[in-house]
């Protein structure tokens, strides 16, 4: 069976130093760098930032990757890079998106995902895996320059969505979400989180702990005298 990606060569500059790194796996033609040609097609994958939609840690040193802009029904594949280059994790072909991989230990990762199909595209985010989980993911290595609310993903959903934001710097926030009526239902987060970019996942239940109705909700999401919104659509 025919791997998903191409061994590609890039380096990365982070916070903590330079990634110098070969894209290993997943792969679209062995274990060899570069590309290999079919006739005058060359087997390249091409990076387009923001294909890895959201990346939120989940228990242990697990990390979920949710990645947009794949042909329904198609597979995506990604791979975990330590700083030493070594490619720690990898899930080669997968019809599970998002999809998740897990860090041998606590630390600073590379991210490598992307799809196939409707065109060979690849995206890569730096990570900081933390060895206790919780509502704050790791921390997006491309600068963020203004507060921002993205959509939530799954939308609609069943029962369970993320809801993803970027802060422009350090600061509190409130995430909440609110029924049609205007009432709260959930309050997610209040906490004081740095700048990057962030993901809080809403489990369809109330603050008593009781599922929510299917229906129209609103994701809110407060920082530095701002206040941002997104319609959030659950169904059963």
């Amino acid at each position: 069976m025919r791997k998903l990606f191409l061994l590609l060569s890039v380096m990365f500059v982070v916070s903590l130093g330079s990634y110098s790194l070969l894209i290993s796996n997943p792969n679209d033609n062995g274990s060899n760098p570069g590309c290999t040609s079919s006739g005058d097609v060359l087997a390249c994958h091409d990076y387009q930032d923001g294909i890895i939609a959201n990346v939120t840690q989940l228990g242990g040193l697990a990390v979920e990757i949710t990645i947009e802009g794949v042909t329904p029904g198609r597979s995506v594949a990604g791979e975990l890079v330590d700083q030493n280059g070594q490619v720690v994790a990898v899930e080669n072909s997968t019809d599970n998106n998002p999809f998740v991989l897990t860090a041998p230990e606590a630390g600073r990762y590379l991210i490598n995902a992307g799809f196939r199909r409707p065109d060979k595209m690849w995206d890569s985010l730096t990570v900081v895996i933390d060895a206790v989980s919780g509502t704050e993911p790791p921390v997006s290595s491309h600068p963020v320059r203004q507060f921002d609310l993205y959509p939530n993903h799954p939308n609609p959903f069943n029962p369970e969505t993320t809801i993803r934001f970027s802060l422009p710097q350090p600061g509190m926030v409130n995430v909440t979400v609110y029924n049609i009526r205007g009432q709260v239902v959930r309050n997610l987060t209040q906490n004081y989180l740095q700048t990057g970019l962030h993901s809080v996942r809403w489990n369809g239940r109330d603050n008593n702990g009781q599922t929510s109705p299917s229906g129209v909700y609103f994701a809110e999401v407060q920082f530095d005298g701002q206040r941002l919104v997104r319609k959030m659509t659950m169904t059963k």
